[in-house]
């Protein structure tokens, strides 16, 4: 087996299935610090202040009661995947630290018979008996392009 097959990811908690991005993906995990200016659209919680930016977060689990969030709850920074500079990040609420996992190709399946529509998440897939969502990037970047200010 090539050592290009193990991919380094991040194993990002929510409070469905866990999100699995590579960790590429990912800026930064940071603690929650309450978003500023969220209207309009019901996933859009509202832009953070980070290192030197403002960052728009969105909740990609709108059926989350956000009065119900406690002290492990993270955004996680994401990085956008079309090189935009008007729009290089994206946040995303999630429930706690991530955990790094090594995946190879053979442990994943996607699973065409149980997709569903979900904002900003690109499939849903098994990685051994667990089910995992892969964030759409592209969607979340378009998402938060349509609501910065």
């Amino acid at each position: 087996m090539a050592l290009t097959d193990n991919i380094h990811c991040l194993l990002i908690p929510m409070w469905n299935e866990p999100l699995l991005v590579p960790n590429t993906g990912v800026a930064e995990i940071i603690n929650f610090s309450q978003p500023e200016g969220g209207t309009g659209e019901p996933w859009f919680m509202g832009e953070i202040h980070w290192r030197g930016m403002y960052v728009p977060v969105i909740n990609i689990e709108p059926e989350l009661d956000l009065e119900q969030l406690d002290n492990r709850v993270r955004i996680a920074i994401l990085n956008t995947s079309n090189g935009n500079p008007e729009q290089p990040f994206v946040g995303v609420l999630v429930r706690d630290i991530p955990k790094l996992s090594h995946v190879q190709s053979e442990d994943l399946e996607y699973k065409a018979d149980e997709q569903e529509s979900s904002q900003g998440i690109k499939a849903f897939m098994t990685l051994g008996n667990d089910r995992v969502r892969i964030p759409d990037l592209d969607a979340l970047e378009k998402m938060a392009i349509s609501v910065s200010f």
